[in-house]
């Protein structure tokens, strides 16, 4: 025999599962409003950028929150666009011997998915930086889940919300 609040848990789970937020949907149902989703996608975003940044203190690390857009999907989705310019760094340059600046490698293509997986170097590149600094490479970083840690924070937070993030940030 199944009790009341044992019926009530087997409903939200459902609700909550893909299929359930499908069948919602098909009756023109959701769980926030528009503008309550641009909203917690805005709040998401900040968030991320914050998290990344607190990474890097006192790195003098940037990031062009500018650049973020937030768009309406034609899934009745809300979708967070973090342009490929914005996550790309260049490595670190110097000066070659005729005076022009040289970089010590193709740059990072996706700051939060190197931050993310983590790396190790085979040696310490030397140059300087965006801020025009002379600095060393990390050779090594354990990586960090920081995205993971605060999509699942806001997945319980704001229950039936369901979000899709890149494989390489830690994504499905």
């Amino acid at each position: 025999m199944y009790t009341r609040a044992d019926i009530e848990a087997m409903v939200l789970d459902h609700l909550g599962s893909a299929q359930g937020q499908s069948v919602l949907a098909s009756h023109g149902i959701t769980a926030y409003s528009l503008p309550k989703r641009f909203e917690i996608a805005r709040l998401l975003a900040n968030d991320l950028v914050r998290a990344f940044l607190s990474l890097c203190a006192g790195r003098g690390v940037f990031f062009d929150t500018g650049s973020i857009s937030i768009k309406y999907g034609d899934d009745d989705s809300m979708k967070i666009i973090i342009p490929a310019q914005a996550l790309r760094r260049e490595s670190l340059y110097y000066t070659n011997k005729d005076g022009n600046m040289q970089y010590t490698g193709g740059g990072v293509r996706d700051i939060f998915a190197l931050f993310t997986k983590g790396w190790r170097a085979k040696r310490y590149v030397y140059g300087y930086d965006s801020n025009k600094r002379w600095v060393r490479s990390r050779i090594y970083y354990p990586g960090n889940a920081f995205i993971t840690h605060i999509i699942s924070a806001y997945e319980q937070s704001y229950p039936f919300l369901q979000i899709t993030y890149p494989r390489a940030w830690g994504g499905k």
